[in-house]
């Protein structure tokens, strides 16, 4: 209440009183804190009134005048983490799956920083790892603003060189380093008979059969990359 004004009162001729529950630091100080009660926050309204006894009146007149605050409580707003993607997929912060829990009715806005001054302007399909902030709500004291945490994993790079064409009963090795050189360090691989790796293929070391098989590559961030190889047997001929 620090736009309150007394002139011309007794010492203890201030008095603050509220139509509500809530409660005054000092109901005897020209300029207090009131803090609203329970009741009302649920009402969202109080009046507040201040009387002041004059000290040029023998009588002590009173002087009184009173205020309506209006009361909005302060919004809550609960964040949850967006699933990781791969790379070309997008993160969408709009999705109701991330605030979900908070307050109703009121629209979040995105930011880049902390401070809620720097706008995202596509939250929707965010393609860059990093934190970003949610707020809702709009003046100052009556706002929210939390941290959201996007990850976007990148796709690993697997490179196939075809093995040259043997002849049987020669087999073909399609582990060896040359058939994935290029690709990315690290790389775990696996060897597949399909392009969805649903079906291993046992004998990848030594395959016997023409065809095209199917490597998997996985860089530990929950991103895969599968290509083709293609192995060619040819058949000898008869004298």
């Amino acid at each position: 209440l620090s736009d309150a004004k007394a002139t011309d009162v007794t010492p203890d001729g201030i008095e603050w009183t509220t139509s509500g529950d809530g409660s005054f630091s000092d109901p005897k100080a020209v300029n207090p804190i009131y803090t609203p009660g329970p009741g009302d926050l649920l009402v969202g309204k109080v009046t507040i009134k201040l009387t002041a006894k004059s000290m040029s009146d023998e009588d002590g007149c009173l002087q009184e005048d009173e205020v309506e605050i209006l009361l909005s409580p302060k919004p809550k707003l609960v964040i949850t983490d967006p699933a990781e993607v791969c790379a070309p997929q997008s993160v969408d912060l709009t999705a109701a799956a991330v605030t979900a829990g908070s307050t109703t009715g009121i629209t979040p806005t995105y930011w880049i920083d902390s401070a809620a001054t720097i706008a995202l302007s596509n939250p929707g399909n965010v393609t860059l790892s990093g934190t970003y902030y949610i707020k809702i709500g709009n003046s100052a004291d009556c706002q929210a603003i939390q941290p959201v945490k996007v990850i976007v994993n990148q796709q690993p790079k697997l490179v196939i060189t075809n093995p040259p064409a043997a002849c049987e009963p020669a087999t073909v090795n399609i582990g060896d380093a040359y058939i994935t050189s290029g690709s990315d360090a690290g790389l775990s691989l696996s060897y597949w008979t399909d392009g969805s790796a649903t079906s291993p293929l046992a004998n990848y070391t030594a395959i016997s059969s023409g065809g095209t098989y199917y490597i998997k590559a996985d860089n530990g961030s929950k991103c895969v990359s599968i290509q083709p190889v293609t192995v060619t047997i040819n058949t000898q001929s008869t004298p």
